[in-house]
């Protein structure tokens, strides 16, 4: 039987974190390069931990919703969830979690394509 002792639990756990962080980074980086190299990497590490615990508040657990929480942070404001309209749909009980970063994602995108459109 595999005994793991609570030492080696916390380095597992430091482990992912550290691991789920830097696949953040390379997905900011990647998607948001002009943002992403703006912040010092310690500082953006640090602010991944923050978003990740705003996201949790409202459900948002899975890597790839965390990951894209972040991208809103980055793109609408780190504390986007604060605007009311925002926070309401949040709170609503539904659709899931997941989903709802999704369809912010989704209006983001649309907003940025009509913003585009109005500049031209």
């Amino acid at each position: 039987m595999l005994t793991m002792r609570s030492q080696q639990l916390d380095a597992f756990a430091e482990y992912s974190k550290a691991s789920f962080r830097t696949r953040v980074v390379a997905y900011l980086k990647r998607n948001l390069p002009e943002h992403a190299a703006a912040i010092p990497e310690r500082e953006l590490n640090e602010l991944i931990g923050d978003w990740q615990s705003r996201a949790a508040r409202y459900g948002v657990v899975g890597e790839r919703a965390v990951a894209k929480w972040c991208f809103l942070a980055m793109t609408a404001g780190d504390r986007f969830d604060e605007q009311p309209v925002i926070q309401g749909y949040l709170t609503e009980p539904s659709p899931e979690p997941s989903m709802k970063i999704d369809n912010l994602m989704d209006a983001l995108y649309i907003r940025l394509r009509q913003a585009e459109a109005g500049a031209k």
